[in-house]
């Protein structure tokens, strides 16, 4: 397995690591806890592709996770289906979603294609309430749907 570290804590404003394992790709924090990866696997035989996020993440790394690497990889790949996997993260994102609506998801579209989003929701009443914040600010750009399981966000995935 090829391992490149795409990004070094010592180039990041927030502290995190990205190391680029053939088609996976892991965000680490400051503290070396993996925080994020996003998964290409999928992309080829099942036209979708997978960002998880684990444990509490903060606003400054989000959004250089998101337009940094994540942003690069997906624009080379063109995949207009994406999971976002919330069901191990932590805490709110409320601090993020004017910016996702306004400047990410909009960038996303235009230079990636996405046009279908499927949002795994955790337990948590916090990170519920972001999910159902971001499907609000988000409705009018393209598909995006809530889902309390990867089973159910594939099989939407699958039927469009």
């Amino acid at each position: 397995m090829m391992e490149l570290i795409i990004k070094d804590t010592t180039e990041s404003k927030t502290g995190i690591k990205v190391i680029q394992k053939d088609e996976i790709f892991e965000t680490y924090n400051k503290l070396g806890q993996l925080i994020c990866y996003l998964d290409f696997t999928k992309v080829e035989h099942e036209g979708y592709f997978i960002i998880r996020y684990i444990g509490t993440i903060e606003d400054d790394e989000i959004m250089e996770i998101l337009d940094g690497f994540f942003m690069e990889e997906i624009v080379k790949r063109k995949c207009p289906k994406q999971i976002s996997d919330n069901s191990q993260l932590n805490g709110s994102w409320d601090g993020v979603n004017k910016w996702l609506a306004e400047y990410l998801v909009p960038k996303a579209i235009e230079k990636a294609g996405l046009k279908y989003h499927a949002l795994v929701l955790s337990n948590s009443i916090f990170t519920q309430f972001s999910g159902e914040q971001f499907e609000n600010h988000n409705q009018s750009l393209f598909q995006n749907r809530l889902f309390g399981s990867e089973v159910d966000a594939v099989k939407w995935l699958r039927s469009i």
